[in-house]
């Protein structure tokens, strides 16, 4: 039995409810790498700026935050490489040698910036105990290291496994950029 709408206090009710037309189509694999590769570079200019902020003096109270959200950020991004997009390569290309040892590379490169990252939080909180100005440069020189590598490992994901994942299907999850 279809149900008609009822009016109450002059607004029309229907029994119900409305939802989008639009169909959301989960991104492609491609699309999700990308999308995390985006994330980080994001991620290396604010850490630039905050490099960059050092030596004027800067309200370095953000500082604590943006650090912790670099380890989250990379364990999330390099989870989805690790857990999604390395084993589809693996299975798709399973007699490419050269593409077999690129991953295996990436996920040791993947766990030295981890463990960077938690060593990055570690000396900002240490660089802001003592006397920042005293210490800038040696922080700033660690930061410089860490996000230029980061820039590089980037650039090269974008070069070799971006175009491989071209083509390998769809998304299981539309939020797997979270």
């Amino acid at each position: 039995m279809i149900q008609k709408p009822s009016k109450a206090a002059g607004t029309v009710v229907y029994p119900f409810q409305v939802k989008s037309c639009s169909r959301q189509v989960a991104p492609t694999l491609e699309q999700s790498f990308d999308g995390h590769l985006q994330t980080k570079l994001n991620l290396c200019c604010a850490l630039e700026t905050l490099a960059d902020s050092l030596h004027i003096g800067a309200n370095l109270a953000r500082g604590p935050d943006l650090l912790h959200s670099t380890s989250t950020l990379l364990r999330r991004a390099h989870s989805f490489e690790e857990q999604r997009a390395f084993p589809e390569l693996r299975r798709t290309y399973p007699q490419d040698r050269r593409l077999l040892d690129t991953l295996t590379r990436l996920e040791g490169e993947h766990f030295e910036d981890r463990g960077y990252a938690d060593e990055l939080q570690e000396a900002f909180t240490e660089f802001l105990s003592t006397d920042p100005d005293a210490h800038a440069n040696e922080f700033g020189y660690m930061l410089r290291g860490f996000f230029s590598t980061l820039r590089r490992h980037i650039a090269f994901e974008r070069e070799h496994i971006v175009p491989k994942l071209r083509g390998l299907g769809r998304t299981h999850d539309a939020g797997d950029r979270t």
